[in-house]
């Protein structure tokens, strides 16, 4: 794995845990959300969100 981009065109969501030391970019016009813990057992080196739509977060480690 390496860093990651995901485009969506709807709702995103992340149902899991979400881990590595890489950059997550997720760029969405609707709703993304993460329900897991992100970065919890290995840090994300970072999280980035589009402003195009909303975003709910639980529990983040970057």
């Amino acid at each position: 794995a390496g860093d990651t981009t995901v485009n969506g065109g709807a709702s995103v969501l992340f149902a899991g845990t979400v881990d590595g030391a890489y950059a997550l970019a997720v760029n969405n016009k609707s709703t993304t959300q993460f329900t897991g813990t992100v970065g919890g057992t290995t840090a994300l080196a970072s999280l980035t969100t589009d402003a195009g739509g909303t975003t709910s977060l639980r529990n983040v480690t970057t």
